[in-house]
């Protein structure tokens, strides 16, 4: 088992040789679904070990790249953070995270690839999805269901910097499912962005047998998790279709209603499939019941991390407050806890500056998207799940972020400037 993330690195780099576009997607779908590179007894995560060998691949293919205009800012972004925590360092002589620099060099480098108009397809980030929640879904199921694949999952996904697995592991079971991610907020919040996809690529899309399978699997997968971000994001989901709807029609309400047949009865067995999971949950301990309660309280969803009761985010603010304009990049800084949302890394690492170039890319995005037809609602709607998202996960600079970035970009790729 130990060879598994070395076999699949090879085939990576076979693909990459022959393809580079597919070597590209291969690299980022072995990334969410991989287990570690074990090296002389030392696990590394895939997206670490097979970044270097994939984009030198690719460099040394293409050379000259194309992207928008717009995710320049991603360069500006990086070099904001390099100054930040070199300064932080110097100043309050701390240590540097070097793993997280590297992250968001990888994540920008990525994401950069990704947007280049010869790699934006469609159809491999489809399948992405589908073959990513169809290998989460069994492994989630096999976690809830067999005790004794606990210890087999440890030793595939466990790291140092999670240890979500380790209390698992001394547990001897899985009380919610994890997936390929070691962690069931991440494995929810990838339910929530492949439920929304296959959704909208249903409604007002190309219509695709696989993408009802893909539905279907991404709602039980999400349940499976038990993640509020997935139980709060659906109905979420719904709410903002109908408020662009409206903002569609210029608050124009239409009488007629036309009622697409089809995606009603996939709707219904939706809702009688879930309320089946849920029973089976129930049945078997599982406390499902008290996640579903946030749908009547969603603002207590985040109090289990940010409420301020507990004084554990009185280092964090203190932090922000002293250093709001550029933060204090990556670096340690004695008792800071920095919580699990994407937002509050970003002001604390960058400050509000590089919120602000990440919210102008952002921006830039769903106005683009805004200005499309409904058959691009599935590019919107994913980069609007992805900032929400952001608010109680931190997985910005992942390589799941920068396919949905990438993904919404695609429908309409102007302002290209070479690289």
């Amino acid at each position: 088992m130990e060879y598994t993330g070395v076999i699949l690195l090879l085939i990576n780099l076979y693909i990459c040789f022959k393809d580079k576009t597919k070597g590209i997607f291969l690299f980022v779908f072995f990334s969410l679904v991989s287990p570690h590179v074990v090296i002389s007894g030392m696990s590394i995560s895939y997206n670490i070990i097979a970044f270097f060998p994939i984009f030198f691949l690719y460099i040394l293919e293409r050379h000259i790249f194309n992207v928008p205009r717009v995710f320049l800012v991603l360069i500006l972004y990086f070099l904001l953070l390099c100054i930040s925590t070199l300064y932080s360092a110097a100043l309050n002589h701390v240590d540097v995270e070097y793993a997280a620099i590297f992250g968001a060099f990888r994540f920008i480098c990525l994401t950069l690839v990704l947007v280049d108009d010869k790699n934006c397809n469609v159809n491999y980030v489809h399948k992405l999805f589908f073959w990513g929640i169809t290998i989460n879904l069994v492994f989630s199921v096999l976690q809830i269901g067999f005790p004794q694949f606990t210890q087999v999952f440890h030793d595939l996904y466990s790291k140092k910097s999670a240890t979500t697995l380790d209390y698992y592991l001394e547990a001897g079971f899985f009380n919610r499912g994890v997936g390929t991610f070691g962690t069931p907020t991440v494995l929810g919040v990838f339910s929530l962005l492949s439920f929304c996809l296959f959704y909208f690529e249903l409604k007002y899309g190309l219509f695709q047998k696989f993408k009802i399978w893909g539905l279907v699997f991404s709602l039980i997968c999400g349940l499976l998790s038990l993640s509020k971000t997935f139980l709060l994001g659906i109905p979420m989901l719904f709410l903002l279709e109908l408020f662009v709807n409206i903002y569609k029609t210029k608050g124009r309400i239409k009488m007629k209603i036309r009622i697409n047949k089809g995606m009603t009865f996939i709707l219904l067995f939706l809702i009688v499939l879930g309320a089946v999971v849920i029973n089976q949950l129930v049945k078997n301990g599982f406390s499902i019941l008290w996640y579903l309660g946030f749908l009547l309280e969603p603002g207590k969803a985040l109090e289990t991390r940010y409420d301020t009761n507990t004084g554990i985010l009185d280092g964090l603010f203190s932090v922000i407050k002293k250093n709001p304009f550029i933060g204090v990049g990556e670096t340690v800084l004695p008792r800071v806890f920095i919580g699990d949302s994407s937002y509050v890394c970003i002001v604390y690492s960058v400050g509000f500056l590089g919120l602000f170039l990440f919210l102008t890319l952002w921006g830039k995005l769903l106005l683009q998207s805004l200005g499309n037809n409904k058959y691009y609602y599935s590019h919107l709607f994913l980069l609007i799940t992805l900032l929400m998202t952001f608010v109680g996960s931190n997985i910005f600079a992942t390589p799941l972020s920068a396919v949905v970035l990438s993904y919404a970009s695609c429908n309409r790729m102007k302002y290209i400037n070479k690289v």
